[in-house]
């Protein structure tokens, strides 16, 4: 464990144990010796807590020797302590299955049976059809829990699987992100998006089960540790046959428990008189596919089937090495800002007018880290990282592996609270059209969907890509798609702006090499940031670029040229700025959080999100709840080129970790949204508020959990030209204590 001045030194000066700050980029550093008797060549490693965070790869570790470098593993660090412990797991040889063919009619012909178990039963079709739980209208996929866990593949799940995704298209995926696979089919190995391996298939084709046409069942045979788990395509329906009333097509895959074998067992492989092109797998694909690149095919496009065939798929496992390194404790601290008075209590002060006075304030940190503190707003600059998140393999052979992406938690509703979102979503009316809606939505709780302001008919092909409430004018919706639209929520009016933006300072070159993005209102600055995607001049790379813009005119917008990023290979995506106008933004297709200053354009790596994100545009909105400061994302995912109902989470721009929220229901994605809710407490400024100053802007407060040595502010007052009467206004810190990186102070003088 280490801090990463850069990702392979410190790896040299780690150790178990260390002392970090919310925010913070490390690494976890494993080096590996192979005291086997065997070359490994095949590796993965896995955390305790976290899972896999570097699935099954391919480098030599000869036996008895040491591999020269380390495996870096980069993170951020998040708000709790926690104890991290890497398992290595290594094996000679890549597991795979030999197949061997048997007729119902005579012996098994073998034509891979090396470690085929002599006294192996003999394959057999065991019609289920009449006791098997039928799935139904199988139109993409369901998963069914296995009632054994099933070892299939050594870079999955350690190795075993328990559940599988049932598809209609005659195939079966043990792939726990995406329960899918299109009838579009490939040869194997495959890493289209018709297929999500790795997965089984008996006969890949384009078929289903709806109407009548088709069943697809499965059921358990058998007691333990004998039991077999058998899925039956009974009779299915072929998208290319057009008189169904023929079809015998009726075959099944078998997961046997005794010997981890896999049967694929034929009954009927013709679909009826004029098929042929189709019958006997002429246009179907019969293997394994065991991750993107690894299979064993049986045939693809041939008519290689007949009735009573069965294909017995034995497995052939390398030996498998563990290893476990000793725990690493990651001790989490902080500052924590108090105030005296509190921010409840707040300052207070009665003046003569025309006089002047100051009232002490004092500043406590009972953290256990220094506390660096500002009056009044917080730097752009305040929430870029120290040392940002690698977003690229280092130089050099070290194998660096980012923590894996979390795809197995439960949605967890947020709370009692509603959050009063307002989006933009496609419904579907259920007759093959859409409606383009206007309505309220929670964030907090998506599976309500849209409630309905208006609804307009799809009149074009633009989608709406942000949105937000400009001066906390929550009757108008303001979204951007490219053009600029304003939505009256109250008439259902709407105003677009057809004109190009006059943007000022832009750089030759650059417009042609960008995408606008997104557009959102800074609640500090009082003003609007457009932001888009930008190519380099070579589009070997690419950023982000900001525009300041100004809305006085809404029929002729401007903006300022404020800069340009360089990201890599990540593009900046939408953006979003919190209550104390700080920006952060996502990158696609990385799915990197970034922190920007939005004086500078700068987009520096907070940590990568920890979802999967699709990567094309729109693939993730970024919305900040001024009220709560909570970051909301709502993202989606691409299944048969079409996007998947779109799913929230709770963000913490700390470490980029997110809490599942749910889906928004079926046939209605969430274009964009924002959410109608103003922070309460504006931060006073000598410029904002005459009347309120400071002696000392700024400082530092050392860790002091008794509270006995705090920084004592004076707070300048002054009534000068001031009427008698009662005024207020917001003193607030900006500070580095993670979890209250503004500390607002009312101020109430009394003038006499």
């Amino acid at each position: 464990m280490t801090d990463p001045a850069d990702l392979f030194t410190p790896c040299l000066q780690g150790s178990t144990s260390v002392d970090l700050t919310p925010g913070d980029q490390a690494v976890l550093c494993a080096f590996m010796h192979n005291g086997s008797s065997e070359d490994l060549y095949f590796h993965e490693f896995s955390d305790a807590s976290l899972g896999l965070v570097a699935p099954m790869s391919s480098f030599f570790v000869p036996a008895g020797w040491d591999f020269p470098l380390p495996l870096i593993v980069p993170f951020t660090v998040g708000t709790q302590s926690q104890t991290r412990r890497l398992t290595w797991r290594a094996e000679h040889a890549r597991s795979t299955f030999d197949w061997t063919v048997q007729d119902a009619s005579g012996p098994a012909d073998r034509i891979f049976a090396d470690g085929m178990e002599a006294g192996a039963p003999p394959a057999q079709f065991v019609d289920i059809s009449a006791i098997g739980t039928d799935l139904g209208a199988l139109q993409v996929g369901t998963y069914v829990p296995m009632p054994f866990a099933f070892r299939f593949s050594d870079d999955l799940y350690d190795g075993l699987v328990t559940t599988a995704c049932i598809t209609a298209k005659g195939a079966i995926s043990f792939n726990q992100d995406t329960c899918f696979m299109d009838g579009f089919n490939d040869p194997l190995a495959t890493s289209t998006v018709a297929a999500y391996p790795p997965f089984v298939a008996p006969y890949w084709d384009a078929l289903y089960a709806a109407d009548g046409i088709g069943r697809v069942l499965y059921a358990t045979l058998g007691q333990a540790p004998a039991r077999k788990f058998v899925v039956q395509w009974h009779r299915m329906g072929h998208e290319g046959v057009l008189d169904p009333s023929g079809n015998e097509l009726t075959f099944q895959a078998v997961f046997r428990e005794r010997d981890g074998a896999i049967e694929f067992n034929y009954r009927t492989t013709s679909f009826g008189a004029g098929n042929a092109a189709i019958d006997r797998g002429a246009s179907a694909t019969i293997g394994l596919q065991f991750d993107r690149f690894r299979a064993s095919q049986f045939s693809y496009a041939t008519p290689s089937l007949h009735d009573g065939l069965s294909i017995v798929w034995t497995p052939q496992f390398s030996t498998l090495f563990t290893a476990t390194a000793p725990p690493v404790t990651i001790n989490v601290g902080r500052p924590a800002i108090s105030t005296l008075p509190s921010a409840a209590q707040g300052l207070a002060a009665t003046l003569p007018s025309g006089s002047a006075g100051s009232v002490p304030l004092q500043i406590i940190n009972r953290g256990n880290r220094t506390l660096e503190w500002r009056l009044g707003e917080a730097a752009a600059s305040a929430h870029m990282p120290a040392v940002p998140a690698p977003t690229a393999l280092a130089a050099g052979d070290a194998p660096i592996r980012r923590m894996s992406r979390r795809r197995d938690r439960q949605a967890t509703e947020g709370g009692s609270d509603t959050v009063p979102g307002v989006a933009i979503a496609l419904v579907d009316n259920g007759d093959g059209t859409r409606n383009r809606r206007i309505g309220s939505f929670d964030p907090a709780h998506p599976g309500g969907g849209v409630s309905a302001f208006l609804d307009m008919p799809v009149t074009s092909s633009s989608t709406y890509v942000s949105a937000d409430f400009p001066s906390n004018d929550f009757g108008t919706l303001r979204t951007f798609s490219g053009t600029f639209h304003w939505f009256d929520l109250l008439s259902g009016a709407e105003t677009t702006n057809t004109y190009t933006p006059v943007l000022h300072n832009v750089p030759p070159g650059l417009l042609p090499r960008s995408s606008m993005r997104a557009l959102q209102w800074d609640p500090v600055t009082q003003r609007s940031f457009l932001s888009a995607s930008t190519l380099s001049a070579d589009g070997t790379r690419c950023g982000g670029t900001l525009f300041s813009m100004e809305f006085s005119n809404p029929l002729a917008p401007t903006g300022v040229y404020v800069g340009t990023s360089d990201t890599g290979t990540d593009c900046i995506g939408n953006i979003a700025i919190d209550r104390n106008g700080l920006m952060y933004a996502i990158g696609l297709p990385d799915g990197m959080l970034y922190a920007i200053d939005k004086t500078t354009a700068q987009a520096l790596p907070i940590a990568a999100i920890d979802v999967d994100i699709d990567a094309y545009w729109p693939g993730a909105d970024l919305v900040f709840d001024q009220a709560s400061g909570g970051l909301y994302l709502a993202a989606f995912y691409l299944v048969n080129n079409e996007a998947s109902p779109m799913h929230l989470y709770r963000v913490d721009p700390i470490d980029g970790t997110t809490t599942p929220l749910g889906i928004a229901p079926a046939g209605t994605f969430i274009e964009t949204f924002a959410i109608a809710a103003r922070d309460g407490n504006r931060c006073a400024t000598p410029a904002s508020v005459p009347w309120l100053s400071y002696a000392v802007p700024s400082g530092s407060t050392a860790p002091d959990p008794e509270g006995d040595d705090p920084s004592t502010v004076q707070v300048l007052i002054d009534a000068a030209g001031l009427a008698p009467g009662a005024y207020q206004a917001t003193l607030c810190i900006a500070n580095n204590d993670p979890t209250s990186r503004r500390m607002a102070v009312p101020v109430a003088l009394t003038v006499q």
